[in-house]
């Protein structure tokens, strides 16, 4: 099962969470992103996020978006942060 616990609290000890103590997962909307738009800079400039991949950014099915989020979720050992935009972030919450 999927933490559901996602949370930037205290992950380790009593100092404060950092994003190079997470890994980051990109949850972009429809169409996925360009070279320009915030989910793209983010994944090149944090060694930790990734972005998920859908099967199909133009048609979306509700169940391919939201388990491939979980799938992705899956994988992770560490805290993880969810990013998402526009319908990125409906699928999410499903996920979560």
């Amino acid at each position: 099962q999927i933490n559901r616990a996602l949370s930037l609290s205290k992950p380790t000890g009593s100092r404060p969470a950092r994003l190079a103590d997470l890994d980051i997962v990109i949850a972009p909307g429809w169409s996925s992103s360009g070279p320009y738009l915030w989910q793209t800079r983010w994944e090149t400039k944090f060694k930790t996020a990734r972005r998920i991949e859908q099967k199909d950014w133009l048609e979306p099915k509700k169940e391919d978006w939201v388990s491939a989020i979980e799938a992705e979720l899956r994988r992770h050992t560490i805290p993880t942060l969810v990013v998402a935009h526009s319908l990125g972030v409906i699928a999410a919450a499903h996920a979560l």
